[in-house]
C-alpha cells in the first residue's frame, strides 16, 4: 500500500526536478571545464611551422619528420602548420596572395615562435616581422641572401642554412670513376629558374670541381629549353648534375608547370649520359643517384631550438645561425647497373638504412 496522498504525477514531477537539477549541474560543470580549457589553451605558447612548399614535396614531409622527432610528445604549447605551396604555383600574383594570407594568419593567431622553412617563407613572410618583440623566427633551408631578408641585423631571428653537398657529390664522382675505363670528366649542370635556383647555381659555379671540369651551369625557364640542353649535354659532357626542376613551364607560351616526374622520366629516356642530383627527389622521380642535403637535420634542429625558446626561454640573440652538416644518399639500383657503376657497400647500406634505396 502507498501512503495517503501518494500521487504518481507528483512523484514523477519530483523525479523530473531532480533529473533536471542534475543535468543543470552537469552542464554548469561542462561549461566551467570548457572555459577553463579555452583559457588554458589561450595561455599556451604557440608555434607556427611555415613551409614554402606543400606536402607533395618529399623535402617538406622529411623536414616535418625531423621536427616530429622532437615535438611528437609535447603538450605544453599549440602547433599550427601552414603551407605556401609556391613550388606548384610559382606565379607572382599567387605568391603575393599566399604571402599576404600567411601574414594575416600570424597577426590573427599570434605565434610566439615561427619556424620558417626555405627561402620563399622568408621572402614572403618572415622579413615582415623583423625585430617584432613578440615573435621569434627560426629559418631553415635558406640558400638565399641572408642580408636581403634583413636577418643579419634583426634581433629576433636565427636558423640553419641549407648548403648543397658539393663536396659529397665530388667524392661520389671520384668513387664512380674507380674501376672504370670510361671516366667521368665533364659535368653539365642544369636547373630551373627561380630565386632559390640562382643561389644554388652560384654555389656550384664557385666550387672547385678539379679533377673534373664544370662545362655548363645554367637555369632554364621551360621544358623545351631543358630538352635542348639535355641533347647538348649528350654531345659535350660525361654526367648531368641536376639540382632543381620543379618550376619548369611547358613552353614559353604556356604557364602550366610540368610535373617533376615527367621531366625526369623524359630526361632518363633521352639522355645518353648518367645523372646525379643534389636532392633526394631526383632519385624518387626516377634518377640514378643523389647526394642530398638532409631535410631531417634541418627540421630536427629547428624544432630543438623552438623548444628551447618556448620551454627554457632561451634568448634567441644567443643562438648563432648554423650550417647543415649532414647529407643523405639516394640510390636507384637499375640506373647504376645501366651505366655499370659500382660504389663501396657503405653507400648502399646508408641509403637502405634511411629507406632511400630504390630497385
Amino acid at each position: 500500500m502507498f501512503p495517503e496522498g501518494f500521487s504518481y504525477q507528483t512523484q514523477a514531477k519530483r523525479l523530473m526536478r531532480i533529473v533536471n537539477h542534475e543535468r543543470t549541474l552537469a552542464m554548469i560543470f561542462l561549461i566551467i571545464l570548457s572555459s577553463f580549457l579555452i583559457v588554458y589553451n589561450l595561455d599556451k605558447p604557440r608555434l607556427l611551422i611555415l613551409h614554402s612548399y606543400a606536402l607533395d614535396y618529399s623535402w617538406v614531409t622529411e623536414q616535418n619528420e625531423g621536427m616530429q622527432r622532437v615535438l611528437k610528445d609535447q603538450t605544453t604549447y599549440l602547433i599550427k602548420e601552414h603551407y605556401l605551396d609556391t613550388k606548384n604555383k610559382p606565379y607572382l600574383n599567387y605568391m603575393e596572395r599566399a604571402g599576404k594570407e600567411a601574414r594575416e594568419l600570424i597577426k590573427r593567431w599570434k605565434p610566439d615562435v615561427i619556424i620558417a622553412c626555405d627561402d620563399d617563407a622568408q621572402q614572403l613572410v618572415g622579413k615582415y616581422f623583423l625585430n617584432d618583440p613578440n615573435i621569434k623566427i627560426f629559418f631553415t633551408g635558406i640558400q638565399g641572401n641572408f642580408e636581403e631578408y634583413g636577418y643579419k641585423t634583426a634581433n629576433n631571428v636565427t636558423g640553419i642554412f641549407e648548403k648543397v653537398s658539393v663536396d659529397g657529390i665530388k667524392e661520389i664522382l671520384i668513387e664512380l670513376n674507380k674501376n672504370r675505363d670510361s671516366k667521368i670528366e665533364k659535368i653539365f649542370h642544369l636547373s630551373d629558374t627561380s630565386a632559390y635556383s640562382n643561389f644554388v647555381t652560384k654555389e656550384i659555379t664557385s666550387f672547385n670541381w678539379q679533377p673534373f671540369t664544370l662545362i655548363n651551369s645554367a637555369e632554364y625557364k621551360t621544358f623545351e629549353d631543358w630538352k635542348k640542353q639535355i641533347q647538348k649535354a649528350n654531345q659535350e659532357a660525361d654526367i648531368l648534375l641536376i639540382t632543381n626542376y620543379h618550376t619548369l613551364r611547358r613552353s614559353s607560351e604556356e604557364d602550366a608547370i610540368v610535373t617533376p616526374k615527367e621531366i625526369i622520366e623524359w630526361t632518363e629516356k633521352n639522355s645518353s649520359i648518367p645523372g646525379i642530383g643534389s636532392w633526394g627527389f631526383y632519385v624518387e622521380d626516377g634518377g640514378m643517384l643523389a647526394v642530398a642535403v638532409s631535410p631531417y637535420e634541418q627540421g630536427e634542429i629547428a624544432a630543438k631550438i623552438a623548444v628551447n625558446i618556448l620551454e627554457k626561454e632561451t634568448e634567441i640573440q644567443s643562438i648563432k645561425p648554423q650550417t647543415g652538416e649532414q647529407y643523405i644518399i639516394y640510390m636507384r639500383k637499375s640506373n647504376l647497373e645501366k651505366y655499370q657503376f659500382t660504389l663501396p657497400p657503405i653507400y648502399e647500406a646508408f641509403a637502405r638504412a634511411t629507406n632511400h634505396y630504390f630497385e
